[in-house]
C-alpha cells in the first residue's frame, strides 16, 4: 500500500487545491546494502496501462473535482526516489504540473522540494507544506518604533507596506503655522531633511496617545493671578463710581 499525503497548491487566483500524492515502495533492499526505492506519483496505480496514464505526455494524471463543480489535473511523471543505508536520499526528485479549468490563466507548476525527506525502519509519515497563499483582504495595520508599517491579511500573511517619514529642520521654530497642528516649511526653517527614524535618531512609540505638555500648578496659578486682578480692578471701577456720584451730591 502506499503512503498518502495532501500537498495543498495555490494557483496565481489565491485558490487551494488539495492535491493526493503517492509514495510506493517499488524497491526494497534485502540486503542492507543499497537502500529502498520509492516512486511518487499522483496516482496510486502505477501501471501504464491504467486509465489515468497519459502516453503522449508519459505522465500520469488525477482529475480533482473542486467545490465549485471545476475540475483541476494535476499531472506529473512518476519519480523514483533512492535511498542509501543511513535513511538519507541519494537521489530523485519531482514537479507537479496543474492544468487547471476554472480559468486562473496559465498552467500552474508546483515543484516538491523533497530536499529533506528521509526514510528509516518503522511506520511512514509524511506531511507536505506550502509556501503559497490564499487570497486575503487587510485586515490591521501595525507601527513599530523604526516606522515601519506592516499589514496583516486575513489569509495570516504579514507584509511591509510602507515606511514613515521624519522631517528634520535646520530651525523648527521658523516653522510657518496652518492651523489644526499643521506647518509648512518657510524660508526661516529652512530645507526639510526627509530620512527614517533611525536614520535620524529617533523612536516612534506607536499605539500611544502624547501625554499633554501643560503644568497644571503654573496653569492655576495664572489663572488664581488673573482672577485677583480683575477682581482687583473691578473693586476699583466700584470705587471710582461711588467717589464720581459723592462728588455729583456735594455740587447740588
Amino acid at each position: 500500500m502506499p503512503v498518502t499525503t495532501t500537498v495543498t497548491a495555490y494557483d496565481s487566483l489565491g485558490t487551494a487545491h488539495s492535491i493526493p500524492v503517492y509514495f510506493t515502495l517499488t524497491g526494497k533492499d534485502t540486503t542492507g546494502k543499497t537502500g529502498n526505492t520509492w516512486t511518487i506519483s499522483v496516482n496510486s496505480d502505477l501501471s501504464e496501462k491504467n486509465s489515468h496514464y497519459d502516453s503522449t505526455k508519459k505522465a500520469f494524471v488525477d482529475g480533482i473535482v473542486e467545490a465549485d463543480g471545476s475540475t483541476t489535473t494535476a499531472t506529473m511523471t512518476k519519480q523514483e526516489l533512492k535511498f542509501d543505508t543511513d535513511g538519507k536520499m541519494k537521489s530523485g526528485s519531482g514537479t507537479i504540473t496543474m492544468t487547471l479549468t476554472n480559468g486562473s490563466g496559465t498552467d500552474q507548476k508546483v515543484t516538491l522540494d523533497l530536499s529533506t525527506i528521509t526514510q528509516y525502519a518503522g511506520k511512514s509519515t509524511i506531511n507536505a507544506s506550502a509556501d503559497g497563499n490564499a487570497a486575503g483582504t487587510l485586515s490591521s495595520v501595525s507601527v513599530d518604533s523604526s516606522g515601519i508599517i506592516t499589514g496583516t491579511y486575513t489569509n495570516g500573511v504579514k507584509q511591509t507596506e510602507a515606511q514613515v517619514a521624519v522631517a528634520q529642520f535646520t530651525n523648527a521654530s521658523g516653522l510657518t503655522k496652518t492651523g489644526n497642528s499643521l506647518y509648512q516649511e518657510s524660508n526661516n526653517s529652512g530645507t526639510a531633511n526627509v530620512k527614517t527614524a533611525a536614520d535620524l535618531g529617533v523612536t516612534i512609540t506607536p499605539s500611544a496617545l502624547e501625554m499633554s505638555n501643560v503644568d497644571i500648578a503654573n496653569e492655576f496659578s495664572d489663572m488664581i493671578i488673573t482672577q485677583r486682578g480683575f477682581q482687583s480692578n473691578s473693586k476699583i471701577i466700584t470705587v471710582g463710581d461711588e467717589m464720581l456720584e459723592t462728588l455729583i451730591n456735594m455740587k447740588r
